[in-house]
């Protein structure tokens, strides 16, 4: 991704399958972080679109500096990132999501609002995990995550909800 420097959407679908491949063959642990800014786009819509990237890049870097060097992140589109974490069962997985939400959370934003004054904005994040189970495609890996992170959005935002499923 040219903004965030993380990788693609095209590449993560290339990687995810790869690690699906991986996980059937020796039967590892693999999860996946699927993350979304909250109130993104009033962010964005209210500040412009400059410091929207802003929020995007500080995102990116969190994520990038908050990985091991077996975890991969990208960014799928918008303000939508997700995080494979190969060899990770759940409770490591819930750890580094909650450092990602925290590290992120606590990072100060300084837009210009409307009448020209700097503003102090802290950003959230919604973060949704899954585990990869047997019998279980890749894309459906991806839509266990998915729909892990719409109910942390529908509980309340800055938060982290386990996709529930009987591995």
């Amino acid at each position: 991704d040219e903004l965030t420097k993380l990788w693609n959407r095209r590449v993560f679908y290339d990687v995810l399958q790869m690690e699906h491949d991986r996980f059937e063959r020796y039967k590892s642990f693999v999860c996946l972080l699927y993350i979304d800014i909250d109130d993104f786009k009033i962010y964005n819509d209210r500040y412009g679109h400059s410091e929207g990237d802003n929020v995007l890049v500080q995102l990116a870097n969190v994520i990038r500096n908050r990985l091991r060097k077996a975890d991969i992140g990208f960014r799928l589109a918008g303000e939508e990132f997700t995080v494979l974490l190969p060899g990770t069962n759940t409770t490591d997985a819930l750890s580094i999501a909650e450092d990602i939400r925290k590290l992120f959370e606590s990072i100060e934003f300084r837009p210009n609002n409307r009448e020209g004054s700097q503003v102090c904005i802290h950003k959230t994040i919604s973060i949704g995990i899954s585990e990869l189970c047997h019998d279980v495609t890749s894309i459906e890996f991806l839509r266990m995550a998915d729909q892990a992170m719409y109910r942390a959005k529908r509980e309340g935002k800055n938060k982290i909800c386990l996709f529930s499923n009987s591995c």
